[in-house]
């Protein structure tokens, strides 16, 4: 699956000096689930990610290649949880995968 904002880079490459070898991803919450999404399907244009409060959460996972992972989440988190599942002040109730699934993916490609 291809989103039209993964078109940004090239577009922006257009009107700025972009280094092509140097896109990361990162974000908070369904931000870094959205950067696990990118390193899972455009691995081969995201140089690393680095999530922050969210686990992987995807179904399927089968990047081109090995993505760098600098995954930042608190043991005391209260939406999603470090061990995960459903945290106490989820809003919206989907369980999370604890943090050491996506890690284990990510160190073993």
């Amino acid at each position: 699956m291809t989103w039209a904002w993964c078109a940004l880079p090239a577009d922006l490459g257009t009107v700025a000096n972009v280094d092509a070898r140097r896109i990361y991803a990162t974000g908070m919450s369904n931000r870094a689930i959205m950067s696990y999404r990118l390193a899972c399907e455009l691995a081969d244009v995201v140089a690393a990610i680095g999530p922050l409060a969210a686990t992987q959460n995807l179904d399927a996972c089968t990047p081109s290649r090995p993505v760098p992972v600098l995954h930042i989440h608190g043991d005391a988190d209260t939406h999603a949880p470090y061990a995960g599942g459903v945290g106490a002040e989820s809003l919206v109730g989907i369980p999370f995968e604890p943090v050491e699934t996506p890690i284990a993916f990510w160190v073993g490609n």
